[in-house]
């Protein structure tokens, strides 16, 4: 399964690459419980929208890509059919034209153009005043590019997913307080239309090695807790998901023929956040009084543990490893946002600290041979983001935004995926939200 590098993007946000999708998710949800909060004797039709147009570009390992455009569309016409019940369908479409390091199968980072396109939608029923029941369909397909002169569909990383998800939620009150608590199940299969291992392409191994080797089933089951204590925003989160990979058969680390048994993945994730609003202050030149700052204060960490059952074997070293694609990895994310008054601006910076550790996979020196002394792969990453958005009109938001990474590993061998590199980017763009 292939993930995404910490390193981000500038685009809507200086946090998260998807932060512009999670806003509009965050909007819908907030919009649609205050509208079932009343009755209505017909379906009332909410139409959001947000859109980001940007400008920038990316350097990778000191190498300038092509400046070019990031775009992000999203749109969700939600439809209120009672003080009960909200559905919330969703087209999105996010391109980004400026190169990203991007994680390929927990092997190392490719450098790549992304686009992504996603339906889906999701049924929103209140139960009562403290429950509330959801449920979510949906299919993305992502594409990326790793050259100008490649035709997007054909790359060889390209995946589509689709997902089934149900979820319910409890609300009462703790110490006075507001909490929410959700129980969720999330069913999702993975599709690369275009992947095919070296070994499927030979007719040696056709039948033994399978060809949609990376094709997944997978299941995920979470809880998480929402808590607002007075100005202070606390969230924890924890899921486990099993991913079976329909056509990977088992390496053996010994001699590396093919075993009958399926390759297994499983993966559990924790994630604890708080968030504080601080008084406003007045700015040091001000004299009148009306130019102030708030302060948001956040941090999060995270914690994931993925098990493999897939070996490694290396027919030019005649080498294998078990477990060869198990890891920990650990995430510390301090951040602060200023919104300054009454301009309504804000500044954003975030810090992530990154640490991952391969649990069973030997280092390597430039040429590839194997650490005799048992070193395993470490990957330390340190990533930077910042942003400055103010309003230009009504729903209209100006912005400039960068990113910077650090990526620095013991794994020296580096012919094929890069693990120790340097990336920045900047981006300049203007966004709608209505």
């Amino acid at each position: 399964m292939r993930s995404y590098s910490p390193f981000v993007v500038a685009k809507n946000s200086a946090t998260n690459k998807y932060q512009g999708e999670i806003k509009m998710f965050k909007k819908t949800v907030l919009l649609s419980l205050f509208f079932t909060a009343n009755c209505f004797a017909e379906v009332k039709v909410l139409p959001l929208f947000n859109g980001f147009f940007g400008y920038g570009n990316a350097f990778y390992k000191e190498q300038s890509g092509t400046p070019s455009i990031n775009y992000n569309i999203d749109y969700v016409p939600a439809l209120i059919f009672s003080d009960k019940l909200t559905l919330l369908p969703r087209l999105s479409s996010t391109y980004n034209g400026t190169m990203i390091p991007l994680e390929i199968e927990e092997e190392g980072n490719i450098y790549t153009q992304l686009w992504d396109n996603l339906i889906f939608t999701k049924a929103i029923h209140r139960i009562n005043s403290d429950w509330t029941l959801r449920g979510e369909l949906g299919v993305k397909k992502e594409m990326a590019r790793e050259t100008a002169d490649e035709t997007w569909g054909t790359g060889l990383y390209d995946y589509s997913t689709s997902h089934l998800e149900a979820s319910l939620e409890r609300r009462f009150a703790a110490a006075g307080q507001p909490i929410t608590l959700t129980f969720g199940d999330r069913v999702f299969a993975t599709t690369f239309p275009n992947y095919q291992s070296l070994a499927a392409g030979t007719t040696q191994y056709l039948q033994l090695a399978g060809k949609n080797v990376l094709d997944t089933g997978s299941n995920e089951i979470f809880i998480k807790a929402e808590w607002l204590l007075n100005q202070t925003f606390l969230r924890c989160q924890f899921g486990a998901t099993q991913s079976n990979y329909s056509d990977q058969k088992i390496i053996s680390a010994i001699d590396g023929h093919y075993l009958p048994d399926l390759r297994k993945d499983a993966y559990t994730n924790l994630s604890i956040g708080a968030s504080q609003l601080l008084p406003s202050y007045n700015l040091p030149s001000n004299e009148t009084g009306d130019k102030k700052f708030k302060a948001f204060l956040g941090i999060n960490y995270e914690s994931i543990t993925k098990t493999s059952n897939q070996c490694l074997f290396d027919a030019d070293k005649i080498f294998g490893e078990e477990n060869y694609y198990s890891y920990r990895q650990n995430t510390i994310s301090p951040s602060i946002t200023l919104r300054f008054l009454p301009s309504n601006s804000d500044l954003s910076l975030s810090y992530d600290i990154v640490q991952k550790k391969y649990t069973n996979r030997l280092v390597q020196d430039v040429n590839g041979n194997y650490d005799t002394s048992g070193e395993l792969i470490y990957q330390n990453s340190t990533v930077l983001n910042f942003k400055y958005a103010f309003p230009v009109a009504k729903s209209i938001l100006a912005s400039v935004s960068g990113g910077f990474r650090a990526a620095k590993s013991n794994m020296l061998y580096e012919k094929y995926f890069q693990y120790n590199f340097t990336a920045y980017n900047y981006m300049i763009g203007i966004a709608y939200e209505y």
